[in-house]
């Protein structure tokens, strides 16, 4: 891909190079015969040649540019653009999970009563506070930490991001996946303006769905919709994250810290880091963190965050799981 570029890119100068003495001649012909035939037809017709060679030239060497991206020979001497991009957008989600708003007539969330309203929103508890499928109500509420509103719909939508799109398995989904990313890679910007919009806006019908349980009656319409552009935003930016993971170089474990254990400095975060130590117990997770580990096998594979345990692996790179303690 290189040695391509470069090899377009002389033979591009070298044109330009051609036209330019060719433009020259032909400002001298112009001067030369302006009392009688004006250019001669051999001078216009070898310009033409040459303008068509030029603009060959440069739509092929476009081409190769856009294609370089995603073809891992052109990213040799570097770390590949998708990785950034993974760590960018992967931080942007996290800030702006932290950053949901909730004005609501509730202070406290009685948990308890939240059980059994759906089977989204019984997954999503479950998830946040490490319960079995089999528990009920009351193991909820003894599992649950004292919350507000806001800190409960943080970690709700990190477990939803966590299970829905991180943890979500099966051939057929990740496959469909795969071929969006993959057909659009030369229309990159319909994917990030249609694609991953419309299923960024099917997760976000389905969350403020779960979640409609945990508001007041009479302000569940008003708080859903202020919600509506947060959550899509961080759902967005979540699945952009999990096609780029479909097209990088690394395997990717997903860190989503259990309520009462040990805070690792190594693999968590919270929103205020410089208050945690060591001695400190997570109390609830609200964004999942992910261990990137070099890919062993180049191939694309249909499979879901693994969650790291049992590999000998040094991961290249952690992004850290967000927290409250």
């Amino acid at each position: 891909m290189i040695s391509e570029l470069a090899h377009y890119k002389h033979r591009c100068e070298e044109a330009e190079r051609e036209c330019t003495n060719l433009k020259k001649e032909m400002r001298q012909m112009e001067s030369f015969h302006t009392l009688t035939k004006g250019i001669p037809k051999e001078m216009l017709s070898e310009l033409r040649r040459i303008t068509g060679q030029i603009t060959t030239l440069r739509n092929q060497l476009d081409d190769q540019t856009d294609l370089e991206p995603y073809l891992s020979i052109g990213h040799a001497h570097g770390e590949m653009p998708t990785t950034e991009q993974l760590l960018s957008d992967f931080k942007d989600m996290k800030e702006q999970l932290a950053s949901i708003l909730v004005i609501n007539g509730t202070s406290k969330p009685l948990i308890g009563s939240l059980y059994g309203q759906s089977a989204d929103l019984d997954v999503l508890l479950r998830t946040v506070f490490n319960i079995g499928i089999q528990s009920n109500a009351e193991e909820l509420l003894n599992a649950s930490p004292e919350l507000t509103l806001r800190e409960l719909i943080q970690a709700l939508t990190g477990a939803a991001i966590h299970c829905w799109v991180f943890e979500s398995g099966g051939h057929e989904g990740l496959y469909n996946l795969d071929t969006a990313v993959h057909q659009s890679m030369i229309k990159e910007k319909d994917f990030k303006d249609v694609t991953i919009p419309r299923m960024a806006s099917r997760h976000t019908t389905r969350l403020l769905n779960a979640l409609q349980p945990l508001f007041d009656k009479q302000l569940q319409y008003k708080t859903a919709r202020k919600l509506k552009l947060t959550l899509d935003c961080i759902l967005r930016l979540a699945i952009q994250v999990r096609s780029l993971s479909l097209v990088g170089t690394e395997d990717y474990a997903s860190i989503w810290p259990s309520p009462g254990s040990l805070f690792d400095n190594n693999e968590m975060e919270t929103e205020h880091s410089g208050m945690a130590t060591m001695a400190n117990l997570v109390r609830l997770p609200l964004s999942p963190g992910l261990r990137a580990y070099p890919k062993e096998n180049a191939m694309v594979g249909y499979h879901r965050f693994g969650n790291g345990e049992g590999t000998s692996r040094t991961p290249k790179y952690v992004i850290k799981a967000l927290i409250l303690i």
